[in-house]
């Protein structure tokens, strides 16, 4: 299961932002959705200038939201439109894999 992604440093953090209520699926799924609106959010503002998006996808890591610098990656490469949107969530818990925490 990908529950797991949401490891302690990444729950406490969350928990303390109330993101999440503990360490549970429900508490991922609820920082996984977070985390998605980040990510677009960036990736629509700063299309144009994609260093500006990097510093700001890195300032949300430093603030807890370790995965957002790899769900805005799979925003630039991996987006298709919201036809394919499972697949982009499926490539989405991918990235968060490979997030060294």
């Amino acid at each position: 299961p990908h529950t797991e992604l949401l490891k302690k440093p990444v729950a406490e953090a969350m928990i303390r932002m109330q993101y999440a209520w503990d360490d549970g699926p429900e508490s991922w799924l609820r920082v996984f959705e977070e985390t998605l609106v980040r990510a677009a959010t960036i990736w629509m503002a700063h299309r144009d200038n994609p260093d500006e998006g990097d510093n700001l996808a890195m300032d949300e890591s430093g603030d807890g939201f370790v995965y957002v610098p790899a769900i805005l990656r799979a925003f630039r490469e991996d987006w298709k439109g919201p036809g394919e949107i499972d697949a982009f969530v499926l490539k989405c818990l991918e990235r968060t894999k490979q997030v060294a925490i």
